[in-house]
């Protein structure tokens, strides 16, 4: 229940799309179906099911959404912002259409930069929730979901492993006549209590 109910904490990528985004989908789905078999509702019209769908999910899409802006290290207040800007994408989008498609009259140049700046806005803001992964470290708002990951470590050499192996040889005169130096001691289990450990 707190994945839903709670705006506190971090949801990936993988669990915005496939926890909340494919079941709230299909729920949609039914609540159609609901509405057209049980209500007669025509299929462009919105049923009472679906009505009663939309408001029960309106506190879940605004919870699970900011904690994907957490998982970015961003303020869940960015759920505000995108709305809004989309708001005035859409408003100053519709006017600036309405006046082109006019012969006679052209859109004022600050309604085309309102919807150009709102737009490109919006479709930033939603590209963080919809489309990018979040930070793989712990930020102020906790430990990424399922825990820590970097995407370069498979492509790192192990550095401490490759620089213990380089130090186990002295440089010959010629390469690969280089004279073993003495092994490094290897710790047994009286080593933990403060012994020396045993050599190899």
């Amino acid at each position: 229940m707190g994945f839903l109910f709670s705006p506190f904490g971090r949801v990936s990528l993988g669990q915005f799309w496939f926890w909340y985004l494919l079941p709230v989908f299909i729920a949609n789905v039914f609540a159609a179906v609901i509405d057209i078999v049980a209500f007669a509702t025509a299929p462009e019209e919105t049923g009472p099911v679906t009505a009663l769908l939309g408001f029960a999910l309106a506190w879940p899409s605004i919870a699970v959404s900011v904690k994907r802006y957490h998982d970015h290290g961003m303020t869940g207040w960015w759920v505000l912002i995108g709305a809004i800007a989309l708001g005035i994408a859409t408003a100053s989008g519709l006017a600036t259409a309405a006046l082109w498609a006019d012969p006679y009259a052209a859109p004022p140049l600050l309604m085309v930069m309102t919807f150009a700046i709102s737009a490109a806005l919006a479709l930033w803001v939603l590209a963080r929730c919809y489309l990018l992964p979040g930070e793989p470290r712990s930020n102020e708002h906790g430990p990424p979901p399922g825990g820590e990951r970097s995407p370069s470590y498979a492509l790192t050499p192990d550095l401490d492993r490759l620089a213990a192996q380089d130090m186990l040889y002295d440089d010959g005169p010629e390469p690969g006549e280089g004279r073993r130096r003495n092994p490094p001691m290897q710790a047994s289990g009286r080593a933990a209590f403060g012994r020396r450990g045993a050599r190899a």
